[in-house]
């Protein structure tokens, strides 16, 4: 015997009486197999009758079972029962424990040092004969492996070829310029596909949220009474259940025990056989369900354990979902657009905002820029003559940047024109400390804010400042810097706080510099340096002898050459007040 084989006692049917001679040593062996015929076959069914028929030719006498490993661990699946086959029939599954129980000789069927199986005997062949046997079953098992291998191949193929089939009609689904056409033409082509008598799709209000409600968008054949009864027995309904579980879900009449298995029939007309309820998503993106009625063949087809139909439905909800998302980015790209030509006019309304000319006055030379980080930005600066001659000048930042801080800061700049020309910068910040308190309300906004009002005879200001960064006063004739602090919190922070109003002088040549944060945060290329108030002194003491505009572009220069972008992470604003 060869290592690995066990030989037991015989018994069953053919268990020999004392004295009878051996099946084996009867001249029953008709002729040798024919190896050739084995591998002829082109289907399992065909390949079991050629080994039978060849048993029966070459060992008509011989009883033998010849067993494949099951799907399940530890099972064997009776493949071809000869001669009585130790009790066994065809297609009977025997588990490990049964066989091991067994008394017999057992030959294993062996693949590329893998068991798939074994034939089972209830004795020893004849070491003569032996040979042929092991041989025949060598090609029995070469044979089987091949047409599995061909299976999966002409399988795969298949799945091929309806994927090719399915996305040839997708591409004329992709040119559909209407939505409703293509999601029609879709619904139509699953129909066609499953057979189905009727069935309705489903679209996500928002593409991917899945708690977001469905909306039928294209419904054939099927009353909208009865999908509204499409319930699980829990309640649940069903197109919102197969989008939570992410996965098809059959139900059907036929079969032992399923009666629609798991959904409440009680509303729906027996006229119902079977349904299909998947959902649509795309690169795991949920994008809605769709729903198909009486299917033909659902049994077969689905519940039958051919996949096959079940990979070419897969594939053509793959694609109508890669549909409905393509219409769904389209719709998301006009919506923005539309967005982004109101930020575009929201941008050039709030440009018009900013002072068009420089306050008359023959003591000052103004310049100044303000530049958003997107369309629109919540910093604002502004100079208003009052009437007494006197000008002030404001610099403010609303926090954060974008279309809330622009907001705000349009209300901002509405309060403090009706108040400027008539209130000490202290008094006047208290008071717009009230308006911004109640405008901000509990979203945490605020807005930093400096003043400036300047005396018509070009040499004393006021100055207060809420929170807002330093301003600087650079004393040319000295060549000294004075920086203006804050004297109180941030508007809109604290209810009823106070503000205290500082008075200054400067000679001929004297600059005074606003600006808000965005300038000294900005970073250079590896985020860990900024621009800084030493660069931005460095600007003021090299070009405030050349005039407020050549000090304002000099100063952009060199930030946006430190930066190494045009374009900043925040608002900027900048303005220069030069002492004539």
């Amino acid at each position: 015997m060869r290592e690995g084989e066990r030989k037991v006692d015989a018994i069953g049917p053919q268990a020999l009486l004392p004295g009878t001679p051996s099946a084996w040593e009867e001249e029953t062996f008709q002729e040798k197999p024919d190896f050739a015929l084995i591998h002829k076959p082109r289907t399992l069914e065909e390949l079991q009758q050629e080994v039978k028929r060849q048993l029966q030719a070459c060992f008509p006498d011989l009883e033998a079972a010849i067993l494949l490993m099951g799907d399940e661990e530890a099972t064997f699946q009776v493949m071809v029962a000869h001669n009585g086959g130790l009790g066994f029939q065809e297609g009977d599954l025997v588990d490990e424990e049964t066989l091991d129980a067994l008394k017999g000789f057992s030959i294993p069927l062996m693949y590329d040092l893998a068991e798939i199986g074994l034939a089972f005997l209830p004795e020893d062949p004849p070491a003569d004969k032996e040979e042929d046997l092991r041989n025949l079953l060598n090609h029995y098992t070469t044979a089987l492996v091949n047409l599995k291998l061909n299976e999966e191949t002409a399988r795969e193929a298949q799945i091929h070829s309806r994927s090719l089939q399915t996305l040839e009609r997708g591409i004329y689904l992709f040119q559909e310029k209407d939505p409703e056409t293509a999601g029609a033409r879709f619904l139509d082509l699953c129909l066609s596909m499953a057979g189905a008598d009727g069935g309705a799709i489903y679209l996500l209000e928002e593409e991917g949220g899945e708690e977001t409600r469905l909306t039928l968008q294209q419904n054939w054949g099927v009353p909208e009474e009865i999908l509204e009864n499409l319930r699980t027995k829990e309640g649940a309904w069903l197109p919102r259940y197969a989008l939570q579980e992410g996965r098809f879900t059959f139900f059907s009449r036929k079969g032992p025990g399923r009666e629609m298995e798991g959904l409440d029939c009680k509303r729906l007309p027996l006229a119902l056989e079977n349904l299909v309820c998947a959902p649509l998503s795309y690169n795991t993106v949920a994008m809605g369900v769709c729903v198909l009625l009486n299917l033909k063949d659902l049994d077969k087809k689905f519940l039958g354990g051919m996949d096959l139909e079940l990979e070419s439905l897969g594939r053509l909800f793959e694609l109508g979902a890669a549909i409905f998302h393509r219409w769904a980015m389209e719709k998301e790209a006009v919506k923005n657009q539309n967005f982004r030509t109101q930020l575009q006019v929201a941008s050039v309304l709030q440009k018009q905002l900013l002072p068009k000319e420089a306050p008359e006055n023959w003591n000052y030379q103004f310049s100044w820029t303000s530049l958003a980080a997107q369309y629109v930005g919540g910093d604002y600066l502004d100079h208003l003559l009052s009437p007494e001659g006197d000008i002030n000048t404001i610099i403010a930042d609303v926090s954060g940047h974008g279309l809330n801080s622009a907001i705000l800061m349009t209300s901002f700049r509405a309060s403090f024109r009706e108040k400027a020309a008539f209130l000490d910068p202290g008094v006047l910040l208290s008071r717009l400390n009230e308006t911004v308190t109640e405008n901000v309300a509990d979203t945490g906004m605020f807005v930093t804010a400096a003043l400036v009002r300047l005396a018509k005879d070009g040499r004393r200001f006021l100055f207060s400042s809420a929170g807002h960064n330093p301003i600087i006063l650079y004393r040319s004739a000295m060549d000294e810097f004075v920086e203006l602090e804050a004297s109180g919190p941030p508007l809109g922070l604290f209810g009823g706080a106070e503000y205290e109003t500082s008075e200054y002088t400067a000679g001929p040549g004297d600059v005074l510099v606003m600006y808000t944060d965005g300038l000294v945060e900005g970073t250079g290329p590896s985020g860990k340096e900024m621009f800084g108030e030493e660069r931005l002194k460095g600007c003021i003491r090299a070009y405030a002898k050349e005039g407020a505009d050549h000090l304002r572009d000099w100063i952009l220069k060199t930030y946006h050459s430190f930066t190494g972008t045009t374009h900043q992470e925040d608002d900027i604003s900048l303005s220069i007040i030069r002492f004539l």
